[in-house]
């Protein structure tokens, strides 16, 4: 659809090694327009890394920071494919149709465009719902990789989590009369009746769905690789699985706005070197 250049380069982490084109357009899938953007570097490619975004209302206040993390990725010699799922962001859909299941063969459909004839490994790379959505179709043998930046520990959790932020959000700003607390909003939905949070309507379908994902990664002695990553004030390392905490700022990047960058050199220096490490496996030997 249109290409451009960035014009700055990024300096931390690390210096950008060369430059990138990025291209947007929209996908035809399952009757619906999907909005992509691709980040392309100008060598060649030393993997493939798609972006499975958080819910819609999280995604607003990510989205700077996950294009800063796309365009370093492309700068640091990674093709990048970013999108909005159906019926969020510049996709076209309704919301009110939506499923995780249905997202999750949105992210399938990305992987295998992107994929193209598999000579370069393809990272799956989840934030918040996108986590749990990814952390699946790599179980189901999509992807060589998966990065996993706080996923959600389910999708009833997801729901669950985001009922809640609006309930504090409109305590904060005094209209809290009338307000269903998450309790109540899941009773609701389990009585057959939609329910608006933060401007998106639920349905009893959406809610249905959601009760039914749970979060999997498979074993790490399976040999495939994985990087699941808490973001919190402090570092730490679970030496007994993948699960890693990376300090960030708080509140952090998907909950508040206010804030126009997000301190996220940490997040982005460890997450670079788990995919630095995932192209040198795939890299081709120099005889």
């Amino acid at each position: 659809m249109t290409t451009a250049r960035p014009s700055t380069k990024p300096s931390h982490p690390g210096q950008a090694t060369c430059a990138a084109a990025e291209t947007a357009g929209y996908f035809s899938i399952l009757g619906e327009r999907i909005y992509y953007v691709i980040h392309r570097p100008e060598v060649d490619a030393r993997a493939k890394v798609l972006l499975a975004g958080p819910l819609p209302d999280e995604r607003t206040h990510a989205h700077l920071t996950w294009i800063r993390w796309a365009r370093l990725l492309a700068h640091r010699g990674f093709e990048v494919m970013r999108f909005d799922y159906s019926g969020t962001g510049e996709s076209e859909g309704r919301f009110e149709t939506a499923t995780l299941s249905r997202w999750m063969e949105e992210v399938v459909f990305c992987l295998e465009r992107l994929g193209g004839d598999g000579s370069k490994p393809v990272v799956i790379h989840g934030l918040r719902m996108g986590g749990l959505i990814g952390a699946r179709a790599f179980q189901e043998g999509y992807g060589d990789a998966v990065i996993a930046w706080d996923p959600s520990i389910s999708g009833e959790a997801l729901m669950i989590d985001a009922a809640r932020r609006q309930q504090a959000a409109n305590l904060v700003q005094g209209i809290a009369g009338g307000v269903p607390g998450p309790r109540a909003i899941a009773a609701r939905l389990e009585q057959g009746l939609p329910v608006e949070i933060n401007g998106y309507t639920w349905t009893p379908a959406l809610w249905g769905d959601a009760k039914s994902w749970k979060l999997f990664f498979p074993d790490p002695k399976a040999g495939r690789p994985q990087l699941r990553l808490h973001l919190g004030r402090r570092a730490a390392v679970d030496p007994t699985s993948s699960l890693e905490t990376v300090p960030i700022s708080w509140p952090p990047f998907w909950v508040v706005g206010h804030r126009l960058i997000h301190e996220v050199d940490s997040l982005f220096e460890r997450s670079l070197r788990f995919i630095d490490e995932v192209a040198m496996r795939r890299a081709p030997e120099v005889s």
